[in-house]
């Protein structure tokens, strides 16, 4: 089997690391597989350890006919892939992730009207797709209605996150803060409003004996510093900014929060759980797919009063404890990167029997 995977770039970001932590389980569940990644972008900050090519947007220079699988996730290979269709051999089945909630996604970045329009747009190029895969059952059932292309849910995945070295000065920055504070709360995302992190601001007047450190970077971190300096509880706040190494700031945290307006199937989530982090999250229909109440607890989405009474509610260690291991057990059988390349790999593999059986 040959496969092609094409993305935008090679960043850090969650939709292009997934990539990086299911190829070489691939390869573990088939030695024989051939592997090539395209992208556009010049910028490299994450590298792969497979063949990676750099390529035009216009030249449709990719010896297309030779996959038997062409995964491509982003609208900019999603648009690649409609435009140079005719390119590729009759045996190439093509398959690409969506890894939210497309208009929830725009509407966060433009007005509600090119948020409409961008989102058709994408849309009607999934429709080139012989598979497009989700993350969740809420968004296969989100979908269903509005593209024609068959749906497949696959969660994403990853493996025990590595504890890895920190700088000596994030050590010092992080000592030094958290050891002012009774409870430390920490996040890691992109700091944009889909993200609700204003709700743990506000929260913070409440909870007196907490602090709240974000890893990350952001549109709305100047927008979320001003309102903690409204509030008066910027001294309680910590930006770290963006770090590769974010597994190594959970041994910080007595808890991890989420309280997300919208998510696809966030690694972050993942990554806590399996650190044995205890997390809380918003109540959106993702989360409740993914953990019940015992392993991850929720509060309301945008409820400040709700976010404050969970919080208060798990101080009791015992009671951490006991879902932190819940949700572990979950996070094996279920969210591992291995679990996921087993799921990709028999769509894979069915995708190909439907050439041989044309």
């Amino acid at each position: 089997m040959k496969i092609a995977y094409l993305l935008p770039r090679l960043d850090n970001k969650s939709s292009i690391t997934l990539f990086k932590d299911l190829i070489p389980k691939l390869k573990q569940l088939n030695s024989n597989i051939e592997i090539d990644i395209y992208f556009f972008d010049n910028e490299v900050s994450l590298h792969f350890p497979h063949k990676t090519h750099k390529i035009d947007f216009f030249s449709g220079s990719i010896a297309l006919n030779n996959y038997d699988i062409v995964h491509s996730s982003g609208i900019r290979p999603n648009v690649y892939v409609w435009l140079n269709k005719w390119r590729f051999g009759s045996n190439s089945r093509f398959v690409t992730t969506i890894h939210s909630f497309i208009y929830e996604d725009f509407k966060n970045q433009f007005s509600s009207f090119l948020a409409f329009l961008y989102t058709k747009m994408w849309l009607s190029l999934l429709n080139s797709q012989h598979a497009v895969v989700v993350l969740t059952e809420v968004a296969k059932t989100y979908y269903l209605d509005k593209i024609k292309s068959r749906i497949e849910v696959v969660n994403n995945g990853k493996g025990p996150l590595q504890n890895d070295l920190m700088s000596e000065e994030d050590v010092k920055l992080m000592e030094a803060f958290v050891s002012k504070f009774s409870y430390v709360i920490g996040t890691h995302a992109v700091v944009s409003k889909i993200k609700g992190l204003d709700t743990v601001v506000k929260g913070l007047v409440t909870l007196k004996d907490y602090c709240f450190v974000i890893v990350g970077d952001g549109p709305e971190v100047e927008s979320l510093k001003r309102l903690a300096q409204e509030l008066n509880v910027q001294n309680r706040i910590l930006f770290i900014g963006f770090r590769k190494n974010i597994g190594s700031f959970f041994r910080f945290y007595d808890m991890y929060v989420m309280p997300s307006r919208s998510e696809g199937l966030p690694l972050a989530l993942i990554e806590a759980v399996s650190s044995r982090t205890f997390c809380l999250t918003s109540d959106i229909p993702t989360f409740i797919e993914l953990f019940e109440d015992d392993e991850v607890p929720k509060f309301k989405l945008d409820d400040v009063d709700d976010f404050c009474k969970q919080i208060l509610k798990y101080k009791d260690k015992f009671l951490i404890q006991e879902r932190i291991e819940k949700a572990y057990i979950k996070y094996t059988n279920r969210y591992t990167d291995e679990v996921m390349a087993r799921n990709y790999y028999n769509l894979y593999l069915e995708l190909c029997k439907t050439v041989n059986s044309a």
